[in-house]
């Protein structure tokens, strides 16, 4: 969060110059992308078994809720505020008050990873934390069956791999030299490798270019509306997928329903903008073009965020 809020700032005093927005760009995402990362994964050591895989997803329901947010946090910036510093000043600064208010509260308001606590030998912590986020005591058997299982877990990972600390070179070691995680890393990395090479992010950094390509681009408060209602749209879909699709489909053919709604979404806009370059449409297939898009976002909520749960 501070190497985010650094690159924020560098972006609100830059001036407008653009090597320093280009700067602010490569450090927020310095911060960005392991909060990503980490995010799901404290909600997974945390959460009770029962509800984990739905609070991971939520993890995506909200961060799509508040991509919504700030894209018409910005477009508001531009029918509101004149055009001067202060108005892109505003769409960077605000959100490190927010983030700053998060940081100190975390202080006081955040747990700490029970695991993590007891592989790093802080055991009556740990025990602490448990019943902390349980809400019961640990004479309960619910309480005291998991922590059992997350001792048994780490002693044994302590013991095999970190000579009773953890450190760099253990967790290299469990990584690399564990086949079991060995092929998880393997199959995350291959992935979100797939995950670009869909194009799914491609869609939402570049919807306003797509959309001026389908000839549907129009001025600068209008194309910043249609990513606004995107970015909704993403959020809704992902919200459906996670209550619905995901548990009443199943993993495997929630994924592949996905994948086959982006695919057929990605040809048919592709199959389009080969005729219109051309010159010659078929009346109303810019409407379908433009279906097509949120018929992909639909697709990608359902496959990837699937398989993220997974």
């Amino acid at each position: 969060m501070c190497i985010w809020v650094i690159g924020q700032l560098i972006a609100t005093f830059s001036g407008g110059h653009l090597g320093a927005l280009y700067t602010a760009r490569f450090v927020s995402g310095l911060g960005i992308g392991p909060l990503t990362a980490t995010g799901p994964m404290s909600i997974v050591e945390i959460a009770p078994y029962e509800i984990r895989g739905l609070l991971a997803t939520w993890f995506s329901v909200v961060m799509l809720l508040s991509l919504t947010i700030s894209c018409f946090v910005v477009y508001a910036s531009f029918l509101h505020v004149a055009s001067s510093h202060l108005q892109y000043q505003i769409v960077w600064f605000v959100p490190c008050i927010i983030i700053g208010i998060i940081i100190a509260l975390s202080f006081f308001c955040m747990y700490e990873s029970p695991r993590w606590l007891m592989l790093v030998g802080r055991e009556e912590e740990a025990i602490e934390t448990l019943v902390a986020l349980r809400g019961l005591p640990i004479e309960h058997p619910r309480v005291a069956s998991e922590f059992n299982d997350i001792k048994a877990q780490t002693e044994g990972e302590r013991s095999k791999f970190g000579g009773g600390s953890v450190s760099l070179k253990s967790v290299l070691k469990e990584t690399f030299l564990v086949n079991a995680n060995l092929r998880r890393v393997g199959q995350a990395c291959i992935s979100y490798g797939l995950a670009q090479l869909s194009g799914a992010n491609s869609v939402t950094s570049y919807l306003v270019p797509i959309l001026t390509l389908i000839g549907a681009g129009g001025t600068t408060d209008r194309n910043m509306f249609l990513t606004g209602m995107y970015s909704m749209a993403k959020f809704f879909y992902t919200l459906m997928a996670s209550f619905f699709f995901i548990d009443a489909l199943g993993r495997r053919k929630s994924l592949f329903v996905g994948i086959i709604v982006q695919m057929v979404s990605d040809i048919y806009i592709g199959v389009y903008l080969k005729f219109k370059q051309a010159g010659s449409v078929a009346p109303g297939s810019s409407e379908g073009a433009i279906a097509a898009i949120y018929i992909h976002g639909f697709g990608y909520a359902v496959g990837k965020r699937n398989l993220e749960v997974s």
